[in-house]
């Protein structure tokens, strides 16, 4: 099996025409968005070089700064230097925005797939603090900040340029090209082929009743993997495709992680048991508590964080025991309420996951024994173990 880096190095010579467009293409794409294009012609408003040929020109090209994927990303970009089928694409108007005060981190790329198609890739969480917070701000605002600009954006480039067009992301990027999608006017819905969401978090129940969403819900093309988390936050069971990963646990987030063979990834039934265990204890959890309560405890943890002076999650390798330090002086700082309410916040969450744990363990336990069951009889009847047992024969070693 291999993944969308093997892909490319068997099918990047073969143009849209020879292969047409697909989801491995989209998730090429959104891992593309992570990419630190700030330095880059890309920002302009029309395509001008493409994205391999920036790569091979530039000296550093940009990794996001702490990505855990930085490895792996590096290696992407080596094979679309090469130029091909995503190598050869010319990127625009990208744009990037952070903002504490505003609790916003938001960017976004559109890449030019034919004369008159598009794909507009929208990033997802980054490695910043604010852009954590933001995520967490799904639990208990209607609409984020990055949810009405990503709408923004893209009625601003779609009413610029003529065709048709794919929106798509990775994470909050995904949770984003399904907000746009249903934002749009009427007029540009009907220029959508299709909208990818790789394992993006959901939305509340009434987002899929309204009526944007009616009219583009079959345009949408979810994809998450087996043990998906982020995936299932807030899923209504709206529709998904399961894909198998070689990672494990929360790591299959990893777009990386993701299973290809031959032009398509690597499908299953349905996610595991962890994917199940871990979406209800985070629901019976968030389930527990007001909209109101969710967001006082969210600014109090993020209000510890960013009290040790850091903006990126990164930053913490540079002094973990003295943010920590920080960190545990501040909460003993803080006003006795809102302490008892993040004790408690917290509290109800370990109680919730230790409850799925143990139900997830006795499951894994019976799944064992059963097959342990199973497989004994087939190993006692191997050639002449049993005749050899009956005489007593066997070596005692």
């Amino acid at each position: 099996m291999g993944n969308i880096i093997t892909y490319l190095q068997e099918n990047g010579e073969k143009n849209f025409a020879q292969l047409p467009f697909s989801e491995v293409d989209s998730l090429i794409l959104s891992e593309a968005a992570y990419f630190d294009f700030s330095a880059s012609p890309f920002c302009n408003p029309y395509p001008e070089i493409s994205l391999g040929g920036w790569l091979k020109e530039c000296q550093t090209p940009g990794i996001q700064k702490g990505s855990l994927t930085a490895v792996s990303d590096r290696a992407l970009m080596d094979q679309l230097k090469q130029g091909g089928r995503i190598g050869d694409l010319c990127p625009c108007s990208h744009v990037s925005e952070s903002d504490r005060q505003n609790e916003i981190q938001f960017s976004a790329i559109t890449f030019r797939l034919a004369e008159d198609i598009w794909y507009i890739a929208f990033r997802g969480t980054d490695n910043s603090v604010i852009g954590w917070k933001e995520d967490m701000a799904l639990y208990y605002l209607p609409a984020i900040p990055a949810q009405q600009a990503a709408v923004n954006y893209a009625i601003q480039i779609m009413e610029r340029l003529p065709g048709r067009f794919y929106l798509g992301g990775h994470s909050k990027g995904g949770n984003l090209s399904v907000y746009c999608a249903t934002h749009l006017p009427d007029h540009l819905q009907e220029r959508l082929i299709t909208v990818y969401d790789h394992d993006g978090p959901g939305f509340p129940q009434r987002f899929y009743e309204k009526e944007g969403y009616q009219a583009v819900g079959h345009k949408i093309h979810k994809t998450l993997p087996r043990s998906a988390v982020i995936g299932l936050l807030l899923e209504n069971g709206v529709g998904y495709h399961v894909v198998d990963s070689k990672a494990d646990a929360l790591l299959q987030h990893d777009p990386f992680s993701w299973e290809v063979e031959g032009v398509s990834f690597v499908t299953l039934p349905e996610v595991d048991d962890f994917a199940l265990h871990v979406d209800l204890a985070l629901t019976q959890w968030t389930e527990g508590m007001e909209p109101e309560t969710i967001k006082k405890v969210v600014d109090l943890v993020f209000d510890l964080i960013f009290s040790t002076g850091i903006e990126a999650f990164a930053e913490m390798k540079s002094d973990p025991v003295g943010h920590i330090r920080t960190i545990l002086k501040n909460l003993a700082e803080t006003e006795k309420e809102e302490k008892k309410m993040l004790l408690s916040a917290i509290s109800g969450l370990i109680s919730a996951t230790t409850e799925e744990a143990r139900e997830l363990l006795d499951k894994e336990l019976d799944r064992k024994l059963t097959q342990i069951r199973q497989e004994l009889p087939e190993r006692l009847e191997a050639p002449g173990l049993l005749k050899k047992l009956g005489r007593g024969e066997m070596d005692e070693r």
